[in-house]
């Protein structure tokens, strides 16, 4: 859903928010989050542990955001 209410197909059709900002969104989300985890008290096996899960869970949302980029660019 998080992809799909990004572009006019769903919600309001005036909204459409190009890939390349949600592309860049993603990255900086990606970056912040790595960087609060580094400085995190979490010991030294669990910090990149815990980075590695959320980084893969950005990119199985940015997945969800390019996938329906692609559907609305069919359309």
């Amino acid at each position: 859903m998080v992809g799909r209410i990004h572009t006019t197909t769903a919600g309001n059709s005036e909204i459409s928010v190009p890939l390349i900002q949600m592309n860049a969104l993603m990255g900086l989300l990606s970056d912040v989050l790595a960087d609060a985890l580094i400085e995190s008290p979490f010991d030294s096996t669990t910090t990149p542990k815990t980075i590695r899960a959320f980084n893969k869970l950005m990119w199985i949302q940015n997945d969800f955001v390019n996938r329906h980029d692609v559907d609305e660019g069919q359309q």
